[in-house]
């Protein structure tokens, strides 16, 4: 009834908003609808709160990252410029990431898309003190590029295979060596896993920065499926890994690199092989990895801790559903800044609700929302 109210109250502001703009117009044209979104609702898009909490930023025709105040709605700075790059590196770009301490920038530009959510680009970082822009790799188009928790290194994928660098030393490393296309790939999904599962990044950096947890998917045994695409003056033929019903998965396996003795330990997800891990998440632990493991019907889903030194995991949670369980994706487990709990979304009961479960997996405590 609430969220019924509240979708009311939006649509009446809406209605509102739209009545008096019109009233400005005598004759309605499709150049005011399409064109020029005359009536258009008012919104605000692409905005990021800065740590602080009183300013944010905005990426601004593709050429500049501009600070606000949040109190005066003033331009405060202009963090990064195309027109600052001595060389003519890029002319425009498509995205930035901050590091933890927000002196660095990590910024996308020349995207190429892969599949629905998944694309590689060339990364640049940006020391913001020094004025300084610097590749990220320079050796092709890379994927999935992120900070570690300290700002210091970045990993990314580079034909199908992991790595990070370290932004002190300069040094690159070459986490994985078998990435092979359509064989193998390590630190992205598949298609199945980034269309199904809705994801393209398939590593994650401890909470230490110490150690990164990824994905292996051999897709050896994947058969072949090629398509036309149009679009283009001659259409082409694409081929990729695509297994339809009841054909072969990719193998999936998951693995933690420790960055300290540059050890890879293979994480223990049981026996069977024909199942999906739509998931990995560190704890707030950096010595416990969650692992979401889903059988192939999709009615059963478990959580195990891994301990990404020895490989060794345990179940501490477990769901069955008579038909199909539709939560398995960032929402369905939760881990609290205490360390000691994690909420579990659930529609066990027929409802949507959130559970309080310990660190050993007992239940606590149940509360209902609206969904």
């Amino acid at each position: 009834m609430k969220l019924f109210c509240l979708f009311l109250l939006m649509l009446f502001v809406f209605r509102t908003d739209v009545i008096h703009s019109m009233q400005d117009y005598k004759e309605i044209t499709l150049d005011h609808i399409i064109l020029e979104n005359t009536f258009s609702p008012r919104t605000v898009t692409g905005l990021r709160s800065m740590k602080d909490g009183i300013h944010y930023t905005t990426l601004e025709g593709g050429r500049q990252i501009v600070k606000y105040s949040y109190e005066t709605g003033e331009v405060v700075d202009v963090i990064f410029s195309v027109k600052e790059l001595e060389e003519n590196r890029f002319s425009s770009f498509s995205g930035y990431e901050f590091s933890d301490d927000e002196s660095m920038l990590l910024i996308t530009t020349g995207r190429e898309q892969i599949y629905r959510h998944s694309y590689r680009a060339d990364f640049y970082v940006w020391d913001i003190e020094t004025k300084t822009l610097f590749s990220l790799f320079g050796e092709g188009k890379e994927q999935l590029a992120t900070f570690s928790p300290c700002g210091r290194k970045i990993a990314f994928v580079f034909e199908n295979n992991l790595y990070y660098r370290n932004l002190e030393s300069g040094e690159i490393v070459r986490i994985t060596s078998d990435g092979r296309e359509n064989y193998v790939i390590n630190g992205a999904p598949d298609w199945v896993y980034e269309e199904e599962f809705s994801f393209n990044k398939a590593f994650e950096w401890s909470p230490d920065g110490k150690k990164i947890a990824f994905y292996r998917f051999d897709e050896s045994d994947v058969k072949m499926f090629n398509m036309t695409i149009y679009g283009e003056l001659y259409p082409h033929w694409y081929s990729f890994k695509y297994p339809k019903a009841g054909e072969e998965n990719s193998l999936v396996t998951i693995h933690v690199y420790d960055l300290e003795n540059e050890k890879t330990v293979l994480m223990d997800t049981g026996d069977e092989t024909d199942q999906y891990i739509p998931r990995i998440k560190w704890t707030k632990d950096p010595g416990k990895l969650c692992i979401y493991r889903l059988n192939r019907l999709q009615n059963h889903i478990e959580l195990l801790f891994a301990d990404p030194v020895t490989g060794s995991s345990g179940i501490v949670f477990s769901e069955k559903n008579k038909y199909f369980i539709s939560e398995t994706g960032d929402n369905f487990v939760t881990f609290l800044d205490d360390n000691e709990h994690f909420v579990i979304m659930s529609e066990r009961s027929g409802w949507m609700h959130f559970y309080l479960y310990d660190m050993e997996g007992d239940l606590m405590k149940t509360r209902n929302i609206l969904l």
